[in-house]
């Protein structure tokens, strides 16, 4: 009410029950241009809850800001591994360019998690009912590696529809497999 931005701050920080408490009020802190105390209390946030995927966000965001890359990326990763996925493996992409550094070591650990585990009693795809590689088909398509993606969906399997997403893909090259 009174428009103290640290009268609503120490509000704020009074609930530290669930992450996003911790977001909202480095929201705050940014919004009123005191990013330092923004990420300091989101990297709070972090220790008491270090899974949650908006404060890792926020905080490689306010890393990059300040050009402090590698730990950035680290957050990064570590968003990643906790929900492999094409968004996530996007955001990583991003922080890397972000960084400057070579893409290549970290796209083939990216890679690495997103291949699905065949045990030794395990077949190759024959179905379509299995969707374990569809994570890793939708890296490869939106790279545009379309023999890669076409790899991994025939090993793995993948949901119905990105095998849509294949054979348009591989309709001009390999017009039998589509």
């Amino acid at each position: 009410a009174t428009g103290s931005v640290d009268e609503l701050i120490t509000l704020k920080q009074r609930d530290q029950t669930s992450p996003y408490h911790f977001l909202e009020a480095a929201q705050i802190y940014q919004a009123a241009g005191r990013e330092p105390e923004a990420l300091a209390y989101a990297q709070q946030g972090i220790s008491a809850y270090p899974t949650d995927p908006r404060l890792l966000l926020f905080v490689a965001e306010g890393l990059h800001r300040v050009g402090r890359h590698q730990p950035a990326l680290q957050l990064i990763w570590t968003y990643f591994l906790q929900a492999p996925s094409l968004e996530s493996y996007q955001k990583l992409v991003a922080a890397v360019e972000k960084s400057g550094i070579v893409l290549g070591p970290w796209r083939n650990r990216a890679l690495q998690a997103l291949t699905p585990k065949l045990r030794p009693h395990d077949v190759p795809f024959a179905r379509g009912k299995d969707c374990r590689g569809s994570q890793l088909v939708q890296v490869h398509l939106w790279e545009a590696k379309n023999d890669l993606a076409w790899k991994a969906a025939s090993r793995y399997g993948c949901r119905p529809e990105l095998w849509l997403k294949l054979a348009d893909a591989r309709a001009k090259a390999h017009p039998q497999e589509s």
